[in-house]
């Protein structure tokens, strides 16, 4: 059996839905991945604005557009990734889901169109999808106080970290040619000739005004080509303003590990040194991947594999036991 759902996996590409799956979550907080087969879900029609007028209706929920009818599915044809910023989640606070263990979940609710075009002003059946619950798989990491709604801490910070790898790369290149120094520049001197007779150079003022301007006219960070009686020297010898760079940036350092909610003292060294991210404690990371990796594990599990024994002959939640076992974090490090 297990190598039957095994050819079934690879043949529906299960696993390449999976994997953007996972990635979109750990950007967004959430993914929904909605089930191919041939189950039908029939939703009370609606006019375009109602969503605020749904205790008006007469149904259980008091939501609009209510379950009429629903077909549990018999055929598997794969996962379809869809854009998490299009879908929300219809729940019913009073009522409990006795199969998944939490609140009820009524429906999941996709719009038609999204972008700034969207017709988000008017929420009907005429510009959303409802789906069934078993028609979606819902992936969402570091719910919230349990909400239903997941939280990711990668995009919080993700603008600012972006910003620090260019800072890295570029920022103190930049600062060395644009912090230029006061310098000294003295243009003639005395010149020995061949016969060892030293006589003194002096610039007339028209090649003096030249060498002038096209030294004071460079741009910022531009070399400095002259002649052997010219020479070049900087007035307060160091770095100037670029001594400060590495301060600024491990400023923006400490602002990426405080938003992926890592200590500072797993982030530095035991004698409070520079903060890097090589020196992060394993068990750390560990930790919050095996978390995720125990939710992904159970919507395989729990979601996924009883839809791929419907290709089996199985009616859908009537088939054998069988689960997977993800490899935990390090283990594949370790062996």
């Amino acid at each position: 059996m297990a190598k039957k759902i095994q050819n079934e996996w690879e043949r529906l590409k299960i696993f390449d839905s999976l994997f953007e799956s996972t990635k979109t979550a750990l950007i967004e907080g959430n993914d929904y991945l909605a089930s191919q087969d041939d189950s039908d879900a029939k939703f009370q029609d609606s006019s375009p604005g109602d969503s605020a007028q749904g205790a008006a209706y007469t149904n259980i929920t008091g939501a609009p557009r209510p379950l009429v009818k629903y077909t549990p599915p018999t055929v598997f044809r794969g996962v379809g990734n869809t854009d998490p910023r299009t879908f929300r989640i219809q729940v019913h606070p009073q009522r409990w889901d006795d199969e998944r263990h939490q609140w009820l979940v009524e429906k999941y609710i996709q719009r038609r169109w999204a972008g700034p075009l969207a017709p988000n002003y008017a929420l009907g059946s005429q510009t959303e999808l409802d789906f069934h619950p078993d028609q979606v798989f819902h992936l969402a990491f570091h719910k919230i106080f349990g909400g239903i709604y997941g939280y990711s801490t990668m995009r919080e910070v993700l603008f600012v970290l972006k910003g620090y790898l260019l800072m890295v790369q570029f920022l103190p290149q930049i600062v060395e040619h644009r912090a230029d120094p006061l310098l000294d520049i003295a243009i003639g001197g005395e010149l020995t000739g061949p016969a060892g007779i030293k006589t003194t150079y002096l610039p007339t003022d028209k090649d003096f005004e030249i060498a002038k301007t096209r030294i004071a006219s460079r741009m910022p960070g531009e070399d400095i080509f002259h002649d052997a009686m010219t020479k070049i020297e900087e007035i307060y010898k160091g770095r100037g303003s670029a001594e400060r760079v590495g301060d600024y940036i491990t400023v923006f350092k400490e602002r990426i590990l405080l938003g992926l909610g890592i200590p500072m003292a797993a982030a530095t060294f035991s004698g409070g040194g520079e903060i890097k991210f090589g020196t992060l404690q394993f068990e750390i990371m560990d930790d919050e991947t095996r978390e995720n990796q125990q939710k992904v594990s159970s919507l395989v599990n729990d979601w996924i594999i009883p839809k791929l024994l419907l290709n089996m002959g199985h009616k859908q939640g009537d088939g054998p036991e069988v689960e997977i076992a993800l490899v935990g974090a390090g283990e594949t490090a370790r062996r």
